[in-house]
């Protein structure tokens, strides 16, 4: 018989986890690789690493208002906007910074993402037993 304390895991194992679960939370995919997602706008399931097709405009009431600080209580901090006055262009490109040796030859990046579409969902139905509207993740990958 296993005792329980023998099935705790280490604090170096529960960190791993957690950053393991953050990360899926923030960036995905939450469901695997080959994911849907039921929710009315993809957009708004992960908060980090989305790139919009070229040209996707965002409007400023897409943009959430943060309560500025003040020098009273708390609860008197004011809801300023802090969107843009007029429509902004979604991110569809992003940079990167690093490091090479100075012998280095040759550099290869493998680059990996999804690709979400509209369409029926192969498992998940409504009440009525009709194949649900979902976003389908396609992953992608390229070697360059």
């Amino acid at each position: 018989m296993t005792s329980l304390l023998q099935t705790i895991p280490s604090p170096m194992k529960i960190r791993e986890e957690l950053e393991r679960m953050v990360l899926k939370d923030l960036l995905g995919p939450v469901g695997g690789p080959e994911e849907e997602i039921e929710e009315q706008s993809v957009r708004d399931r992960y908060l980090v690493g989305m790139l919009a097709p070229k040209r996707q405009e965002r409007s400023p009431e897409e943009f959430d208002e943060l309560p500025q600080g003040g020098s009273g209580p708390v609860e008197d901090g004011t809801a300023e906007s802090t969107s843009p006055a007029n429509k902004t262009m979604f991110p569809s490109s992003f940079g990167m910074t690093f490091c090479v040796r100075l012998d280095a030859k040759v550099l290869q990046i493998n680059a990996r993402w999804g690709h979400y579409h509209r369409d029926r969902s192969a498992t998940l139905t409504t009440p009525a037993g009709d194949k649900k509207l979902v976003w389908k993740r396609s992953q992608r990958q390229a070697v360059c």
